[in-house]
């Protein structure tokens, strides 16, 4: 294992625009995709799809709150699993290409950042305690970080899809100028 001792902290690591970008794009992205898995739990905890909002979203929003990524990526797995049995690994696959996606995310957003070994690179660090102290080293490239953010977009892109389809999103907010449906 690596000295911990040797990490040191500096002000600022002398990152370029471009990478500073980069990161920003790899950050909101997340954001973004947080927001997604967020309004998904709302949706099925909130109850059958068509549902007029009410307590049960009321609920729904409090549950989902205070959970983080991990957590709504397993019970939306379980949900959908219970609810469609028989789309169950589509959606399994899904959900894990958002969250290995966001596992990369978090290098970069949670890690100290240092110049990298490879032209135009940043090197992330992080320290894991999970069993044992273990330092995590990666390295991006500007492009890298990019293709990233794309990559986060599309897995969320994706997942809305398959809830589309599924009745638990919809494409858009009720009309608030007509009185609902009796």
């Amino acid at each position: 294992m690596k000295s911990l001792k040797s990490l040191q902290l500096s002000e600022r690591a002398a990152l370029t625009d471009q990478q500073l970008r980069s990161i920003g794009l790899v950050v909101s992205e997340w954001a973004k995709a947080e927001q997604t898995l967020f309004l998904a739990m709302t949706a099925v905890f909130g109850g059958p799809p068509g549902e007029q909002m009410g307590d049960s979203h009321s609920l729904a929003m409090l549950l989902g709150s205070g959970m983080d990524s991990r957590t709504m990526i397993g019970l939306l797995k379980g949900i959908v699993r219970e609810a469609f049995p028989d789309d169950a690994d589509e959606f399994d696959k899904l959900a894990d290409d958002l969250a290995q996606e966001g596992k990369r995310r978090n290098a970069i957003a949670h890690g100290v950042w240092r110049k990298g070994k490879r032209p135009n690179s940043i090197r992330t660090m992080s320290i894991r305690s999970v069993g044992q102290i273990k330092l995590d080293e990666h390295e991006y490239t500007a492009a890298e970080m990019d293709r990233l953010a794309e990559r986060t977009k599309a897995a969320r892109g994706e997942l809305v899809k398959f809830l589309l389809r599924h009745g638990y999103m919809r494409t858009s907010l009720p009309d608030k100028s007509s009185p609902p449906d009796p």
